[in-house]
């Protein structure tokens, strides 16, 4: 059994349906429909989830999924797919650290292998875009800002105020790390390498994990590979050139953000960077839309929020 670690939303169905697709497998076992035709294309149009991975949500899961994954033959490989656990009786809760721990440690004792694949980029999740749920959004605003009127109600307030509102906000950027993976078998896949050179760094994936590379199948994933990629290409982006587009704004230089397209998150962590970083803010009465760091630089202004800044 191949266990897929991962932190939250990053590639973990797409790593395992890569798993079985170049290993020329056939069919794989879910525990909740059993034999499943190989798809030759996992992708919809935000993730990979038209491969159905073992994915486990709370602890009870991963014990349940491994459970039955052993008692089921197979001449390839089973493989179970598990990203931050969430308590049972709420999806916006992380388990205990406690219960995390455990589930996860009986996980690395019942694989063979481990893939471990890891996001140093908290940047990433600064996004309206969560890949699919358009209610998440809201669902989020509530949760970590239930005593916010603006943000309870965005449909009911100029985009200017819910961006700044936003902005105001001291929500962590990252997500809920994992316990360390103590496995003699563990290979350690960073998400950047994920995101945007995986076709190099699986042929040494699969090399450390003993898997022999289908050729005749490669072609195919190339394909795959290369249109999946395109749906992080904006969160990419935006890891790479925030600080860049905040610095840009602050010395007064010229530069078009449309390609990026920012959303108004990413919009509002350049304006949460100004304010705590540089304790200086933006005059956005009527600014739908970031779309050029020179006019954001002749709307800057002393900050004048209560707020402890040189984060």
């Amino acid at each position: 059994m191949i266990g897929i670690v991962t932190d939250l939303a990053v590639g973990g169905t797409f790593t395992d349906w890569s798993l079985h697709y170049l290993n020329d497998d056939l069919e794989t076992y879910n525990v909740k429909s059993g034999w499943n035709k190989l798809v030759d294309t996992p992708l919809n149009n935000t993730n990979a989830h038209g491969f159905i991975s073992n994915q486990p949500v709370c602890a009870d899961d991963v014990y349940k999924i491994i459970d039955k994954l052993q008692n089921v033959p197979t001449l390839s490989f089973h493989s179970i797919y598990c990203h931050n656990l969430l308590e049972l009786d709420n999806p916006w809760q992380f388990a205990s650290n406690s219960t995390n721990t455990n589930a996860l440690e009986h996980l690395f004792a019942s694989c063979d292998k481990i893939i471990h694949v890891h996001n140093s980029f908290p940047l990433y999740y600064v996004t309206v875009e969560h890949r699919g749920a358009k209610e998440t959004f809201q669902s989020w605003l509530q949760h970590f800002y239930p005593d916010n009127e603006v943000l309870n109600n965005i449909d009911q307030h100029s985009i200017w105020d819910v961006r700044e509102q936003l902005a105001l906000g001291k929500h962590s950027l990252t997500s809920n790390t994992l316990p360390s993976i103590v496995h003699p078998n563990v290979y350690k896949l960073d998400c950047m390498d994920l995101w945007t050179r995986f076709e190099n760094e699986i042929l040494f994936m699969f090399a450390s994990l003993g898997l022999k590379l289908s050729k005749t199948r490669w072609q195919k994933w190339l394909e795959v590979y290369t249109h999946w990629k395109t749906q992080h290409t904006k969160r990419v982006n935006f890891i790479h050139f925030a600080d860049k587009i905040t610095d840009a704004i602050v010395n007064g230089q010229n530069v078009d953000l449309t390609a990026f397209e920012l959303d108004i998150m990413q919009e509002a962590y350049i304006q949460h960077t100004l304010i705590y970083k540089h304790d200086l803010n933006l005059k956005t009465w009527q600014l739908e839309k970031f779309t050029n760091t020179l006019e954001l630089y002749n709307r800057l202004e002393k900050n004048i929020h209560s707020v402890n800044t040189g984060i």
